[in-house]
């Protein structure tokens, strides 16, 4: 976890928290929580109450490097950093989703998008003032949303 990307993400009203990141055991890749077989690998919260984290100050984010060096870094949606993200996943053919979508609709607007580590896009949207609720699979395969009481790993994570 590198506070410069922490503080970054923080300067533009995003809240942020430490997430697990990658473990290696033996030969094998793993997650910090200690499982090498863990389901959500380098992509779960270190904390439990992680939907209250409102501090955004460089003193709280040196702590959480220095404790948790391995962890990958976590963006938390919804009103708390108004945003919400589209979640665009092509393992689960996410891609194809999104152009039958785009086909059926209309591209998506201009909007501030990244890859994730497993070859996807996350698109961030300004929140809408109204309740959003996480869904996956939402408008098809392979597309989730993530808004309040949600969160997404940020760039430059790494993952599996």
């Amino acid at each position: 976890m590198d506070i410069n990307d922490c503080l970054y993400l923080a300067s533009r009203g995003l809240k942020v928290m430490p997430v697990h990141g990658l473990a290696w055991f033996n030969d094998k890749v793993g997650c910090t929580c200690g499982k090498i077989d863990c389901p959500s690998a380098a992509k779960h919260p270190l904390f439990l109450k992680w939907q209250t984290i409102t501090e955004a100050d460089r003193g709280t984010f040196e702590a959480w490097a220095q404790r948790y060096p391995q962890a990958n870094l976590g963006v938390i949606t919804g009103v708390i950093s108004g945003v919400i993200v589209l979640d665009v996943d092509p393992r689960h053919h996410g891609d194809e989703t999104l152009l039958q979508l785009e086909d059926k609709y209309d591209s998506l607007p201009e909007t501030p998008k990244v890859v994730t580590a497993s070859g996807g896009h996350h698109f961030y949207f300004k929140h809408p003032g109204f309740p959003v609720k996480n869904r996956a699979n939402l408008t098809g395969p392979g597309i989730d949303v993530r808004g309040d009481g949600g969160f997404v790993v940020a760039p430059p994570s790494r993952g599996v």
